[in-house]
Order: C-alpha cells, then structure tokens, then sequence
C-alpha cells in the first residue's frame, strides 16, 4: 500500500467518524463530570472521617459530664469541619457505650454533572469507634516533698495543689479504665532522701545495732519520734541509681541524723539538729504523736528530731484506688536537707522493678504491663545548709544531712556543695537515661517559676520526649499537666 491510499481511505471514512464523534463525546463528557462529582464526594468522606477521628479523641479524653464531653465533641469538629469546608454536614453524633465511644456524621456535596441526571446532591457518611484502654500499666508518681511547697499562691499552699493534682491524675486514670484491676500506681515522695517504708529494713545493714549516743538505736517505727522512720543513706555510685539487689549492689544504710556529729573543723558538736540534751535526756523540738501526721508543724526548720528531713514513705505498686487516695490525702511537705531529684527518679525506677526492695512490678519483659514514671519537683536540686544553727556558721563545705550525708563526708566525691550539687544534677541525667533504657516512659513536670534554666533543662532532657515534659509556673498549670498526663495514659485509639 502506497501513501495515496491512505489519503483516499481517510477522506471515504469522513463521514462515517462524525456521527460516531457524536454518539461517544457526551458519553466521555458524562463519565468525566461523574468521576468529578465523586472525587468530591470521596474528599468530603476523608475530611469527614478525620474531622469525627480528631473530635472523638478530644471527647474521649474529657474527663466532664455527658454535656461537657458532648459540647467538647462539637468544639472540635467544627473546627476541624469549618462552614467554608467543601460539603455539608449534619447528623454529627457521638454515643457512649460503657468504654466506648461511637461518633457519626453524614454529609451533602453538591453536584455538578450528576446533577443532570438527576442527582442534585450526593450523601456520604462517616463512623468511627473509639475505646479507652488502660489495661497492663503500671505508674510510679514521684512527688517532690520539700518544705518549701509550703508556700502560698492565693491562700492555698504548694503541697496541697500538688495532692489534689495527684488525685485528680488517679481518678482520672481509674474512672476511664477498662478494668481498675490492670492499673497499678506507686507514690514516692522525696526530699533530699527517700523512705522505703517497712521494706527499709531487710534492704539495710544492720539496723538496729549502731547506738545514739551510747543508747541502743530504737528499731523502725512509725510513730516513735526517737525510732528510725524508714529513710536509708544511698548505696555508692552505680549502685545510688541502678536497680541492683542487695547481693549485688550492697545495703543501704538507715538515715540517722545524730545531734553530736563533728564539725569538719573541730569535734565540737554542731548545734543544727541538738535533740537531746548533755545529760542524754531527750530534748525533741517536734510535738509527738505519727511521724506523717498532716500539717504537722513539726516540718517547720526549728524542730531538731534524728528523722529530720526525712518525708512521707513509699507506697509501694497497688491497684487500690482507695489506699492511693488515702496515702495522696496523708502527703505532707518535709522542711531540712534540701531537694535531690535523683534520689526520687531512682526509686521510682525501684518501684517499677520486679526485683527488691519493690517486686510489685511486673517482668521488665513483659510486653502486656506498660511502665510509666511521673517525676514532679518545685526546685533545683539543693542541699540545704541551717547557717544560724551552727557554731562556725554556714560554709559551702557544710550541709544539713542527706542520702548522701553531709557534703563533708565526700560521699559524692567532693566536700564543696556546689560540685555535690552538679554531681546530683548529673546523677539524674544517667538515672533518666537508665530508666528510659528500662523501657519506661518518662514524664517530667516543673512546678514554680523560680527554677532555673538548667533545671528546666534537665527535666525536659530527661522526658522521654517534649512533648512529655510540662512546666507549670502555677497551681492551674500543674494541675491541668496532671490531667494532660492521665489522660494520655488512657491510651486512646480509634478502632475503626
């Protein structure tokens, strides 16, 4: 075939492509104004589908009545659904079932070339269920205890907004649990020690066999102010922040503050912590009755006591939601010694251990159990130093009595405090990091707006990410940081 049949076969055919031109456009024209229509309709659906997926989750994690999680559920679909958006929509809906959440909508979208079919709108719908799952986890809350939350911010002090902060956060995670009996809380408060409670004494050495001033030391008590409360002198480093056993990392040694300790210049008594007097009768400056009684005014610094500085004691892992009330409702602030967030961040590591002092907590290998530490404070890492109640004043070489004992006796390696105090600083930054190592999830919360940049830093160096670190210059900013934690900790997740 040569190239002038070609010309000859297209001019013949001519006339019979235009009719069939004719029959085919309309139908190629309506098949692409469809496909227009329902990929508008496809991109309302999305938009619909994540609009319910985002306003869900915040109803989800309102911790108010059925109104106040109905209205939060609409604040947010409407602002993820603006009027301006593409569709309209109505029938938003959310239902709760028991632990469930069930959320709806439909919407119209407009059409253009459907419509010449007969369809002036298409209607599309969009459902979501959401579940709340607590199940398998396990939180310590560790609780700054120091005397200085006795401060006030309009006629409340510190102390007691960090209690009802606490109780709000257990309520929270209790009231949205699948079942309360997967939710284990640990409480442990700090000061400048630890009190590991009645479990105290099988972990330290000897306890009852040292003597106060040629009188036998008083076995553990709760309630004998000249007893031993509970708190304990830290192991030597590694030891002070990894989970070691006894066999392997030694004792602690019971925290007993003497009255007739030497200064490091001289051996004449300091006169900081004088309880008893030289005929050996005892001269306590604290009211009597239990050690951990609530707004006791013993806390105060004048009071010379051998538990001074020593806070309120662990309460070890439990799923008792009325005991943790209880125990939150007992938490007092502890004046003397100072503040030393390592010391609380690796008891809460304890707490969280199967291993002793603590074996509530479960296998670190057991993916079923989901372990989270809460690590709260209102001040730098301090070691506090009474300068009035000593015959040579206050140096930097002198402190009051700590886990580490006195800045003189160089347990950290130094007899300045201000090197104690960044070796505490950096203690906690490898407890953090121990513990993260663990798998625990680590929230951090600075309360006051007098910490110092490097403390804020390490606090949000040592959360497990930002967007888990909170500082909370007030009493409402504490608490709502409080909330945001246990509210996540519900583990929200959309099922469909």
């Amino acid at each position: 075939m040569n190239r002038k049949f070609f010309k000859t076969f297209i001019r013949d055919c001519r006339g019979a492509l235009a009719p069939m031109m004719a029959i085919l456009i309309p139908v190629v024209v309506s098949a692409v104004g469809i496909s227009v229509d329902m990929s508008r309709a496809y991109l309302v659906h999305d938009r619909l589908a994540q609009s319910l997926d985002s306003a869900g989750l915040a109803a989800a994690a309102s911790s108010g009545n059925e109104a106040a999680i109905e209205e939060r559920f609409h604040d947010f679909f409407n602002a993820n659904y603006p009027e301006s958006a593409l569709g309209d929509p109505y029938n938003v809906d959310i239902q709760q079932f028991e632990n469930e959440y069930v959320v709806s909508a439909d919407a119209d979208v407009d059409t253009t070339f459907v419509r010449l079919i007969g369809y002036n709108t298409l209607t599309v719908r969009a459902e979501a269920r959401i579940r709340r799952d607590v199940r398998g986890l396990e939180v310590a809350l560790v609780l700054d205890n120091t005397g200085s939350l006795w401060s006030t911010s309009g006629g409340r002090t510190n102390i007691r907004a960090v209690k009802d902060a606490a109780i709000d956060f257990v309520n929270i995670l209790y009231d949205r649990a699948d079942d309360e009996d997967y939710i284990y809380t640990s409480i442990v408060p700090y000061a400048a020690t630890v009190n590991p409670g009645a479990e105290a004494v099988a972990i330290t050495n000897n306890p009852y066999v040292a003597t106060w001033i040629g009188t036998a030391y008083a076995p553990y008590s709760t309630t004998n102010n000249t007893a031993w409360k509970g708190c304990v002198i830290e192991r030597a480093y590694p030891n002070d922040i990894e989970d070691t056993s006894v066999a392997a990392g030694g004792y602690w040694t019971p925290f007993r503050w003497l009255d007739t300790a030497a200064s490091p210049t001289s051996t004449t008594p300091m006169a900081d912590n004088n309880w008893r007097n030289n005929n050996g009768s005892l001269n306590l400056s604290m009211p009597s009755g239990p050690l951990d009684a609530v707004g006791s005014s013993r806390n105060s610094n004048n009071w010379r006591h051998p538990n001074l500085g020593c806070p309120t004691p662990i309460v070890p892992l439990t799923n008792n939601r009325t005991n943790l009330l209880t125990e939150l409702g007992n938490l007092t602030a502890w004046n003397r010694g100072g503040t030393l967030g390592n010391v609380g961040m690796a008891w809460g590591v304890r707490v969280l251990s199967p291993e002793e002092p603590f074996t509530q907590g479960a296998e670190w290998s057991d993916d079923s159990f989901r372990k989270v530490m809460v690590m709260m404070t209102d001040g730098n890492n301090e070691i506090y130093c009474e300068g009035s109640q000593w015959h040579n004043g206050c140096n930097d070489q002198r402190s009051d009595m700590t886990a580490f004992r006195r800045v003189s006796d160089n347990v950290l390696g130094t007899t300045s405090r201000a090197t104690a105090l960044t070796r505490a600083n950096t203690r906690m930054s490898e407890t953090c990091a121990y513990a993260k190592s663990l798998g625990i999830t680590v929230y951090t919360i600075t309360f006051s707006t007098s910490l110092n940049s490097t403390t804020r830093d390490l606090y949000r160096n040592c959360a497990t990410d930002a967007n888990k670190y909170y500082n909370a210059p007030t009493q409402a900013d504490l608490l709502n940081a409080f909330q945001q934690i246990s509210r996540e900790l519900s583990n929200l997740r959309i099922e469909q």
